[in-house]
């Protein structure tokens, strides 16, 4: 009880020193508190930065609306020109297509995201919209966006360890 009621004191605080000591030396002590922890370790994360937040988070809305227009165009978004200048430069559909099929196998039998299948649908998501960005899919990256969205969400099931 007490960890729980320092790491508390510490993220109301904005002590991130004290936060990640906690957290590195004992792991999280409640589920309640790993999403703010997350945030805060991460940054920007404080609660007077709902603005970054925000501005944040419609970037990556506009930024996944032009990639799904992309996708929906006749072309599949490919634009003859760059198809033509780099021939191994995967298109946007095979993009998803590997990409989804990652994001289905790298975490089929946890029950978080079985059980879920938004969970895996917004990490095929996130990495999709990274993917188009960098115009390439890195391998691994399902597994790592899957990991923070389990952490970020709270995670595990009651009376599983919480580290």
């Amino acid at each position: 009880e007490a960890l729980k009621t320092g790491l508390r004191q510490a993220l109301e605080d904005a002590d991130m020193d004290a936060a990640s000591a906690i957290a590195f030396i004992h792991g999280c002590p409640d589920t309640e508190l790993r999403p703010p922890l997350w945030r805060a370790l991460l940054g920007p994360g404080s609660s007077e930065d709902e603005d970054t937040l925000h501005n944040r988070r419609v970037a990556y809305r506009e930024l996944r609306s032009k990639m799904t227009a992309a996708l929906e165009a006749p072309d599949g978004g490919d634009d003859e020109a760059e198809a033509s200048a780099s021939s191994s430069k995967p298109s946007l559909a095979a993009l998803q297509k590997e990409v989804e099929s990652d994001a289905q196998a790298a975490w089929r039998r946890e029950a978080f995201f079985s059980e879920r299948p938004q969970a895996a649908e917004a990490v095929a998501n996130v990495v999709l919209t990274h993917a188009w960005r960098s115009l390439q899919y890195v391998k691994g990256s399902c597994e790592l966006a899957g990991l923070l969205l389990y952490s970020l969400s709270g995670g595990g099931a009651p009376g599983q360890e919480t580290v």
